[in-house]
């Protein structure tokens, strides 16, 4: 995460997320649920539940670099 991102403004997720925590993409997301200014993302690595982030909060880094 590359910012706080709280549950005010994205009233959809089930907490508060904070800048520097490490997140994954959801590689098994349903079309539907995306749009152009999130993406699908869970806490562990292709486990649900999934849920959106805003894409200028998110830094994709390589598994090797954290």
């Amino acid at each position: 995460m590359t910012r706080d991102v709280s549950v005010n403004e994205c009233e959809w997720l089930h907490r508060n997320f904070k800048e520097g925590e490490i997140v994954f993409e959801y590689p098994l997301y349903i079309s539907s649920y995306m749009n152009n200014k999130g993406i699908i993302c869970s806490e562990k690595d292709s486990e649900s539940p999934f849920f959106e982030l805003p894409k200028d909060a998110l830094k994709k880094v390589n598994p090797g670099d954290v």
